[in-house]
């Protein structure tokens, strides 16, 4: 049975600021270790491999606490095309907040079967390693993401997320409070929206739940995608749904997808999954996308949909609209992992995809993407929006899309800022794909289309810090594809001002170098400022400029 309870809520979001008055309780809000333990009678996406378990140390090292297990999941790839280049993925997610002596978490990973006998950190933002006994210890600060290559095994990498402490977690007992209790939901019977009432919050309890909404309010879910509505907070569309937060406790799994496109004052969070693929069987076969969801027009089967769609929206337009998702893993999502409207914040997500056609993250103008991780097989940061900030970003680069893309259609932002960014891995590196060397979309910063013509210049894009701190010098296809010229499967019409700031990558293929192209009677304008490729700086005469060179310049400064 789906039950209810819970109390009331309202949320305020500037940029960069998050204001949320709920009545909670706050797990481990004063600091300290929370742990996660596996999803109660679920036997899915378990690591049969690797072994985490975790407790406190003071600033010298020194154990506070006894280790706790920690689950460790696991993602098989198997997309059909490139499968063989691509890695699976193990992961454990804790949350930690400093306090009184307590500083940093000491984790303790080893084999299953076997032993580790050698290791590679990325980044290397970690304390007093020691490899002993054929297990690894380390410590890692909150907020710190790290993957291990563990005894040379790309293809087996262990992701270590260590969040920030919980807040804005709800009180179960509350009046305003819909509890989904364990095992109260089925393929056959799934959450919809009709069964929340007026309730402001819902709350997923441990275990596996389902989620879906078919023909509700005359809405049909695209291409079999089992999907949950949540209506306009302003109240359009769909009359006294006012949800306010959507809480998925780690622990928890959520089949299906939230599509809340429009929606005002509205948080997900937690440190659960959302597994956004179709659970009702739809086939993974044909295309790798599976079936119709191959194509990217099918926007709404992302894992989670807040956008106001700018095409689409006819009111005017505000200059926010109050929308988080904080600390959630989304796998296996048909498009978006997250795409969120206008000044939204996502903060500590994991996304993990290897659909052709999935994206990592989406946002609208004035938003702020903070501590993100990132393993999906589409273009991974979308730079498309005005005022947008994207910082400490982890992405491990798969087989199809870019990591930073900065338009495919007639994007047009100006004043996005990326900072911090570590690329942990690119499986385009040397991959020789189905030729795809000649496709300007696997490179790590691209700008591949722009269907209109317009004469507005982008400016004030700034890429400052890849691989810059922690990081050894990662091998990439290709760093930059300014695609513009019509090339290598390009083409456009766009003006370019764009700064490139402190990165620090491996080599490049060799067939598949960076370029600067611009179309005829446009410009396109790249600062490179120490910026270093294998070691050797980027400038005029190693980034050739393609098209109507006349309308290139770039610069560079060591």
């Amino acid at each position: 049975m789906k039950t209810s309870l819970l109390k009331k809520s309202k949320l305020k979001l500037g940029f960069g600021l998050i204001v949320l008055a709920i009545a909670s309780y706050n797990a481990n809000a004063q600091g300290g270790l929370q742990t996660y333990g596996a999803i109660p009678d679920y036997n899915g996406y378990s690591s049969s491999m690797y072994s985490v378990q975790v407790r406190e140390v003071d600033s010298e090292g020194a154990s506070l606490t006894e280790y706790e297990s920690n689950h460790t999941y696991y993602l098989e790839s198997i997309a059909k095309n490139g499968a063989d280049r691509m890695s699976h993925s193990h992961w454990t997610t804790f949350s930690f907040g400093p306090t009184g002596s307590s500083k940093m978490v000491e984790v303790e990973v080893s084999m299953q079967s076997g032993s580790i006998s050698n290791y590679e950190f990325r980044p290397t933002h970690v304390h007093n390693i020691s490899q002993s006994g054929g297990k690894l210890t380390f410590q890692i600060e909150s907020n710190k993401y790290t993957a291990i290559i563990i005894n040379g095994d790309i293809r087996n990498p262990l992701f270590i997320f260590a969040d920030p402490v919980e807040t804005n977690v709800p009180d179960p007992n509350g009046e305003s409070v819909y509890v989904v209790e364990k095992g109260s939901t089925t393929k056959e019977d799934p959450l919809t929206i009709r069964d929340i009432g007026d309730k402001k919050i819902i709350y997923f309890e441990k275990g596996e739940h389902f989620i879906n909404e078919t023909d509700a309010f005359g809405y049909t879910p695209q291409s079999y995608n089992s999907a949950f509505f949540v209506c306009s907070n302003s109240g359009s569309r769909c009359e006294g749904n006012q949800i306010e937060q959507i809480y998925i406790p780690g622990g928890a799994i959520v089949h299906g997808n939230i599509r809340a496109t429009r929606a005002h004052n509205l948080m997900v969070n937690g440190r659960g999954i959302i597994e956004g693929q179709d659970t009702y069987g739809a086939a993974e076969e044909g295309k790798e996308g599976g079936g119709a969801d191959y194509f990217s027009g099918q926007i709404l089967n992302s894992a989670v949909t807040m956008a106001a769609y700018r095409d689409k929206m006819t009111d005017a337009r505000p200059t926010t609209m109050n929308q988080v998702v904080e600390g959630v893993t989304s796998i296996l999502a048909r498009k978006y992992n997250f795409q969120l409207g206008i000044g939204a914040i996502v903060r500590n997500t994991k996304s993990f995809a290897h659909r052709q056609t999935t994206d990592g993250i989406g946002v609208e103008e004035n938003s702020r993407v903070s501590t993100n991780f990132m393993k999906v097989n589409d273009d991974a940061l979308k730079l498309y929006q005005d005022n947008t900030v994207f910082e400490n970003s982890y992405i491990w680069h798969q087989m199809n899309g870019a990591a930073m893309q900065l338009g495919w259609d007639k994007e047009e932002g100006d004043s996005i800022t990326v900072t911090n960014t570590y690329i942990l891995h690119d499986d385009m590196h040397q991959a020789k794909y189905f030729n795809e060397g000649f496709w300007a979309n696997q490179s790590i910063i691209c700008w591949l289309k722009h269907f209109e013509n317009f004469d507005h210049t982008r400016e004030g894009i700034v890429i400052d810090g890849i691989n810059s701190n922690n990081m050894p010098e990662v091998g990439v296809i290709r760093l930059l594809a300014i695609a513009m010229d019509g090339a290598m499967g390009g083409s456009g019409l766009g003006n370019l001002d764009m700064t490139l700031k402190n990165i620090n990558v491996g080599a490049e293929d060799e067939d598949t170098p960076s370029y600067v192209g611009c179309a005829d009677a446009r410009t396109c304008k790249v600062e490179f400022i120490n910026c270093k490729r294998a070691g050797v700086c980027m400038d005029a005469s190693n980034v050739p400029a393609r098209g109507n060179t006349a309308g290139v310049t770039i610069t560079s400064d060591f």
